[in-house]
């Protein structure tokens, strides 16, 4: 991968630490740790909180004093509010009171006032503030373009025999050629085990697995700041065995554990609106051997605001006190921003070096706990 990625948990919206928190017995106010999504044309998302480091060291002990607790998001260009209330006094989360979809476009406001305890049973009083701008354009401008291969088992496994394609394509590929094909909502993506080296669109070879997707971006020049990808999967499903771990374990198999994928989704990188990637800003590049999860799974794009990707990037590079000093909040550490999503669906099917989920899962579970 070229950038750092981010835990996955916190792409997503979740606020589990490690984040900065003062030892218990320092005299300065320590920051709750917040954070909320709101997704253009999609339902008002859950915000996530988490108490500072070293205030709340007992697991599944009641911190947040949910009878005291408020939060409200107020419409900034027009007369709206939302209204959420706390779910979890243990987990820190909150849910909005009613259902409703967040407007392309609009801004808001969030005024939080939490009350809470910390491992000394000390009452503790935190109010955080904030403001996001869900942007109005963000999408996909057309179809997915993938290498030939993946369209054909027996091209994508390794195979001579490629029936399902062309004549035309067959010849292509025969003669070291790479043609792209465009892929819909619905179709099938054969992950390719094949390492045949094929061109990529500017002439360097490359093994298929590394090969781009090619997905094009609408985007406002004026007011973006790039884009990270993931993709949804069942998670009853199976991973495949990719082109960089099978180069790593050559005569053995990887341990189970290493091949558990918490939740349902995976980060799969970030593309800051700097980036200098071949076809970036026009054109989204993501190997194809990342789509790596057999079934249906979609391939999701995030356009957030600008001033996302900073803090994020502060994250990244905090000093050992893990000081986050871009906070998009006041009050607390962490981010409200707003964004929008486009996806493409796709059936991912495999022909050998699968591994079960669930199976991963149960071997993490045995190593490192549940």
């Amino acid at each position: 991968m070229r950038h750092v990625l981010l835990p996955l948990v916190l792409v997503l919206g979740a606020c589990e630490g490690p984040w900065d928190g003062l030892p218990p017995g320092d005299d300065a106010s320590p920051s709750l740790q917040v954070s909320l999504l709101l997704v253009g044309d999609r339902e008002f998302d859950t915000l996530r909180m988490s108490a500072p480091l070293g205030f709340n060291e007992t697991p599944g002990r009641a911190w947040l004093d949910t009878s005291r607790s408020t939060l409200v998001l107020r419409r900034l260009d027009a007369p709206d509010s939302m209204v959420y209330r706390p779910v979890s006094p243990v987990f820190g989360t909150w849910a909005p009171v009613r259902s409703g979809r967040v407007p392309r476009g609009s801004r808001w406001s969030l005024d939080l006032h939490a009350w809470w305890r910390d491992a000394d049973g000390v009452s503790r009083e935190s109010r955080v503030s904030g403001t996001a701008r869900v942007p109005v354009v963000g999408s996909l401008g057309g179809e997915l373009l993938a290498p030939a291969w993946v369209r054909s088992s027996a091209y994508a496994s390794g195979s001579d025999a490629g029936q399902e394609m062309s004549s035309s394509a067959r010849d292509s590929l025969e003669r070291g050629l790479c043609p792209w094909m465009a892929l819909r909502d619905g179709d099938t993506l054969w992950y390719p085990h094949a390492e045949t080296e094929l061109p990529d669109p500017e002439g360097r070879r490359r093994p298929l697995p590394l090969l781009p997707l090619r997905l094009p971006l609408v985007r406002d020049p004026q007011w973006w700041d790039g884009v990270w990808a993931d993709l949804r999967f069942d998670s009853a499903r199976s991973r495949v065995l990719d082109y960089r771990l099978r180069r790593l374990y050559p005569d053995e198999a990887p341990p189970l554990d290493s091949l558990y994928y918490p939740g349902s989704h995976r980060v799969i990188d970030q593309f800051p609106r700097s980036d200098d990637v071949a076809g970036w800003p026009d054109e989204l590049r993501i190997e194809t051997g990342d789509v790596d999860v057999t079934g249906e799974v979609a391939l999701r794009v995030w356009f957030p605001e600008p001033g996302l990707f900073d803090w994020w990037e502060s994250q990244s590079t905090a000093e050992a006190s893990n000081s986050l000093d871009r906070s998009t909040l006041q009050g607390a550490r962490g981010w409200f921003a707003g964004a929008v999503v486009d996806s493409i669906v796709l059936h991912v099917r495999a022909t050998r070096d699968t591994i079960s989920l669930p199976a991963a899962h149960r071997a993490w579970c045995r190593e490192h706990g549940c």
